[in-house]
C-alpha cells in the first residue's frame, strides 16, 4: 500500500506531527478498505500508519506494526480528570500473538455478517484493542483508526476525532481539540471505564491467594486477562456483543459523534 499519499504520511515522524499523521491516515482508510486483507493484518497496518517516532522508544521505528516482544508486559497509564492509575496488557510474545489472531478472526466474522450494526462492531473493536494494548506505541490512535476503518468498510463515514483523544495528554487541555465535539468526554471516559472494570475483576482473582508475590501477580494478571478477553471474543462470535461491558454505551456514543 505504497503511493504518493502514504509516502507523504511516512515523512511525518516527529511527536509534533501526531495530529497531521493521524488525519492523513484517516483519509487513507477508503483505499485500505478496498483491499481484502484479514483484520489482524489491517490492525498492524493501522499501527504503522498512525504511529510517529516517539523519542521515548529508541527502537520504535522498527517496532511499528509489530506486537510487543515476550519480555514486554505492556504497562500503560490511564489519566483522566487529573487522576491516574496503571494498567497492564497481556504478556508479549506468543500469548499476545494468539489473542490478536483470535481477535482478528472475530472481526473478520463480524464484518461478513450484514446483520451486525457497524457502530456496535466499531465499539467492540476500539474497547478490545485498547485493552489488549498490543503495540509498543500508538495503541490509542490505532484503536481509533480501527474504529474508523470498520465504519468505512461497512459503508459509513469516519468519525471526527483527533489523534490525542485518550492519550496521557488528556490532562493537558491545550493539547485537546475535541471538547466541542465531545464536551462531556463520554468517548474517552467509556474506554477508561472498560479497562478499569476489567482490571478490578482481574486483580481480585490475582490476589485471592494471599501468598502471591508481585512477580507471580503480574504473570497471573496476564493469564487471567487472556481468559477474560477470550470470553469477550467468544460472546462476539456468538452474536452476543451487548453482553460485553460498555459496548452498548460506546456504540451510541460513536453513533452520535459528528462525521469527518
Amino acid at each position: 500500500m505504497r503511493d504518493a499519499d502514504t509516502e507523504t504520511l511516512f515523512k511525518l515522524i516527529r511527536e509534533t506531527d501526531r495530529d497531521a499523521r493521524y488525519e492523513k491516515a484517516v483519509k487513507l482508510l477508503p483505499k485500505l478498505a478496498e483491499k481484502s486483507y484479514p483484520m489482524e493484518k489491517v490492525i498492524r497496518i493501522l499501527n504503522r500508519l498512525g504511529t510517529v517516532d516517539d523519542e521515548g522508544f529508541e527502537d520504535l521505528p522498527a517496532m511499528k506494526g509489530k506486537y510487543r516482544r515476550s519480555n514486554m508486559l505492556g504497562v500503560y497509564q490511564r489519566i483522566f480528570d487529573g487522576k491516574s492509575d496503571t494498567s497492564f496488557g497481556i504478556q508479549g510474545g506468543e500469548p499476545l500473538k494468539k489473542i490478536m489472531q483470535d481477535f482478528g478472526e472475530c472481526l473478520d466474522s463480524l464484518l461478513k455478517d450484514n446483520r451486525n450494526d457497524a457502530h456496535v462492531v466499531a465499539s467492540f473493536s476500539i474497547l478490545m484493542l485498547g485493552d489488549i494494548h498490543p503495540f509498543v506505541e500508538g495503541n490509542g490512535r490505532t484503536s481509533r483508526l480501527l474504529m474508523n476503518y470498520i465504519l468505512t468498510k461497512l459503508g459509513l463515514v469516519p468519525k471526527n476525532l483527533d489523534a490525542e483523544l485518550t492519550e496521557s495528554r488528556l490532562g493537558e487541555l491545550n493539547e485537546i481539540k475535541d471538547y466541542e465535539i465531545d464536551p462531556e468526554r463520554k468517548f474517552g471516559k467509556t474506554i477508561l471505564k472498560f479497562s478499569a472494570l476489567n482490571d478490578a475483576k482481574i486483580w481480585k482473582k490475582v490476589w485471592e491467594d494471599l501468598d502471591t508475590t508481585i512477580k507471580e501477580g503480574a504473570r497471573k494478571y496476564s493469564d487471567i486477562k487472556f481468559d477474560f478477553l477470550r470470553l469477550y471474543i467468544k460472546d462476539a462470535k456468538e452474536g452476543n456483543l451487548f453482553k460485553i461491558p460498555k459496548v452498548p454505551e460506546m456504540s451510541e456514543i460513536i453513533r452520535n459523534l459528528p462525521n469527518c
